[in-house]
């Protein structure tokens, strides 16, 4: 499971280093991002190009999943609260299960 994009968008560069140390035989679970900043859109295009070039990336779609949910975040509407880091682990959970079955 990778989380990156919160804090500031990541480059190719951070992308390929990601990949290159895991390897292509790893299944990597990426995490996109629901943030309100600049960079959101971008970070999770590049997630999700990523993942078509890349047969073992798969998109945890937290921005869909999240949408419409601001109370599962706290007031800097960036880090989630209890009731959405349930909701978060839950979408991790889902997608692990549906791409691994």
């Amino acid at each position: 499971m990778i989380n990156l994009g919160t804090n500031g968008p990541p480059t190719k560069h951070d992308i390929n280093s990601v990949l290159k140390t895991v390897g292509s035989k790893r299944q990597i679970f990426w995490i996109n991002t629901r943030v309100p900043r600049h960079w959101q859109n971008t970070t999770n295009r590049l997630i999700s190009q990523t993942a078509k070039k890349h047969a073992n990336v798969h998109v945890v779609n937290w921005y869909r999943a999240s949408k419409g949910h601001a109370g599962w975040f706290a007031s800097d509407r960036v880090h989630v609260d209890l009731t959405g880091a349930i909701h978060y682990t839950h979408t991790l959970a889902a997608e692990i299960a549906k791409d691994l079955n």
